[in-house]
């Protein structure tokens, strides 16, 4: 019988329950859990060890499992990570673990100063996360009462407030009377000097004052401009001219009476002469000499005289010859002179140009190409530039091994252009890690299959005798555990077959083999059924052969979508035995068909498929190579 090893487990009964606070768990014999049967069933406390009933169970194999809730740390206790256990027998799946307490997260609580009347508090501290007191703060006592102090009074002036009296605290400032603002008196104004009215010619004074009670002055005397005349016109002016005389404006006070500006005689201004320039005369029109006159009166000072016109100066404008994109000239005349068109020269149309094509380059793989163009056969000028063709690049092939690597030779695959086969890119295959199959032909059709697959690690072998197993049939055991390690990498590293239990549910798959838990994954994904028996069970049928068939519909459950497969049909018809197939297989095969994995055996009458065969594991290999090597398999 198995206990769960925590308290209350036996050995940890050290409490007494209340009859309400019994925790009843129910315990069993592990080996029923996983075996079923009759046991032993104890229903007991867990935290104080007492027995309320045994009575005799008979199990179903499979445990019951149940939580074992996470228990977070806090400042001072530790936590526990979750786990699970079987409820029924006890035995632990994933046990707790102690998650360390987490310690305080210090806040500091800030000293408050004591004033006159209120105590203080030194400094401390406390957990923010829990509330936990870690340094308390203790009280400082009050100063012991208020110093009283006395505010005087001030008396107000002409120009300043005063205050009343009162009284405040000395320490700490509290006002207990407050003082109270009396507003300033005012000036007691007393005139000193009267004001001195000013007069058109002479200054006067502004009126002085100042305060009689505080002696300050409030306003000094200042000068007061003179006020000027007030102008009136006597007589008008008169304005002179270019030959005759005038006169100035006459003006008096009328305040005052004084005379400002007496009338005086103005001289004649005499004329403004402004030169009238010649103008030349021109091949049609007369000119003039040059003359004179006055700006301002218009008087004629000197007369211009007419000048007769020159005439034309004939030049003659040659002939321009047309090109291939600009116009030409007839010939024709002007004045040199006026430049006036005697005989206008007229425009000539451009002859166009004479295309000659410059034939296109096609790129190569690694040499650029040109784009048709054309020029002018007369003038050169390019008409339609040839554009660069970039080269088109390599278009490789798929890589082929042209000899598999061995543990004592590199190997080497080449692939070839399909634009052009001439370029051929090779490329060494490293030497393999592991020993060589002892009974795989380096040299045959099937080598650079075995290859592959014993790189991925999908086929390692018989481990007797390190042979690959040429010739042999591949199992149906055999087929799941490499679709497994393919599909499942980390679980097939780490896989211990003694402790892999057949949970598929079907016939044909043993407890604790290589292939026990690929098995279990093939029946989940759906991708090995098993076959059906009359009465209705299956059969996994680990230590079958695969026929070719079998081997390709599990490849299509794996990797296709059923879309895919059933847009594939089902005509075999290309290949001699396609009536050979099972109905069920031949949409699969079909498929890959399509897909360029399946290509059919030549004779000479026909390819055949061959689909009831069994697959050697050579076979197997290669097709699993191709697969890959076709982007079907991942």
């Amino acid at each position: 019988m198995q206990f769960i090893d925590a308290p209350g487990a036996p050995g940890y009964f050290t409490e007494s329950c209340k009859p309400s606070e019994h925790t009843l768990v129910t315990i069993a014999d592990e080996d029923k859990c996983e075996l079923g049967g009759e046991s032993e069933v104890v229903t007991m406390c867990s935290t104080c060890g007492r027995e309320f009933s045994h009575e005799i169970v008979n199990f179903t194999p499979g445990h019951i499992n149940v939580i074992d809730p996470a228990v977070p740390a806090t400042c001072l206790s530790t936590g526990l990570t979750q786990g699970f256990h079987c409820s029924r027998c006890g035995k632990v799946f994933l046990a707790q673990k102690v998650i360390p307490k987490t310690g305080h997260t210090v806040v500091t609580d800030p000293r408050v100063e004591p004033t006159c009347v209120k105590d203080g508090l030194t400094e401390g501290s406390h957990c923010s996360v829990c509330g936990d007191v870690i340094v308390a703060q203790e009280t400082i006592p009050s100063l012991g009462g208020h110093a009283y102090v006395a505010d005087k009074a001030v008396e107000p002036t002409c120009t300043q407030d005063g205050l009343t009296a009162g009284y405040h605290c000395s320490v700490c400032g509290d006002v207990f009377i407050a003082q109270e603002v009396l507003p300033a008196k005012g000036h007691t104004v007393v005139i000193d000097q009267p004001a001195v009215e000013p007069t058109c010619t002479e200054a006067g004074l502004t009126e002085g004052t100042h305060c009689s009670v505080c002696g300050e002055v409030l306003s000094t005397q200042e000068p007061v401009p003179a006020k000027g005349h007030t102008a009136v016109v006597d007589s008008p002016a008169v304005e002179p001219t270019c030959t005759e005389t005038g006169l100035t404006e006459g003006s008096h006070c009328s305040v005052c009476g004084d005379v400002i500006s007496a009338q005086e005689t103005v001289p004649a201004k005499g004329h403004t002469v402004v030169e009238d320039d010649a103008v030349e005369p021109t091949c049609t029109e007369a000119g003039l000499t040059a003359g004179s006159h006055c700006s301002v009166c218009g008087e004629v000072l000197e007369a211009q005289e007419e000048v007769p016109a020159k005439g034309h100066t004939a030049v003659d404008d040659e002939a321009v010859e047309p090109t291939c994109t600009e116009d030409g000239l007839t010939a024709g005349s002007h004045c040199s002179a006026c430049g006036q068109v005697l005989v206008a020269q007229e425009a000539v149309p451009a002859k166009g140009h004479t295309a000659v094509t410059d034939p296109a380059v096609e790129p190569t793989c690694t040499e650029t190409g040109l784009t048709e163009g054309s020029h002018c056969s007369v003038c050169g000028d390019v008409i339609s530039a040839q554009e660069t063709v970039p080269a088109k690049g390599h278009d490789w092939g798929e890589w082929k091994v042209v000899r598999p690597a061995t543990a004592d030779r590199e190997g080497l695959k080449e692939r070839v252009c399909a634009r052009d086969s001439s370029h051929v890119e090779t490329e060494a295959i490293k030497k393999l890690d592991r020993a060589p199959f002892p009974d795989v032909d380096y040299d045959s059709w099937y080598a650079s299959g075995v290859t592959f697959v014993a790189d991925k690690g999908l086929i390692t072998g018989y481990a007797a005798n390190g042979y690959f197993g040429v010739g042999d049939a591949l199992t149906r055991g055999q087929l799941a555990t490499i679709l497994w390690r393919n599909a499942c990498p980390d679980e097939a590293a780490a896989y211990d077959p003694a402790a892999a239990r057949n949970e598929t549910g079907l016939d044909g798959v043993s407890d604790g083999e290589y292939y026990t838990e690929a098995a279990n994954w093939a029946v989940r994904e759906g991708v090995i059924t098993g076959f059906e028996r009359e009465d209705g069970t299956h059969d996994f049928a680990a230590s079958s052969s695969v026929s070719f068939e079998q081997l390709i519909t599990i490849l299509s459950r794996l990797c296709a979508d059923p879309d895919e497969v059933a847009a594939a049909g089902s005509d075999l018809s290309p290949f001699v035995d396609g009536s050979d197939a099972d109905v069920w297989a031949a949409g699969a095969l079909a498929w890959a068909a399509g897909k360029g994995l399946v290509t059919g055996y030549v004779e000479p009458d026909g390819k055949y498929l061959r689909p009831v065969e069994e697959v050697a594991r050579e076979r197997a290999a290669t097709v699993l190579m191709r697969a890959f090597e076709l982007g079907i398999m991942k």
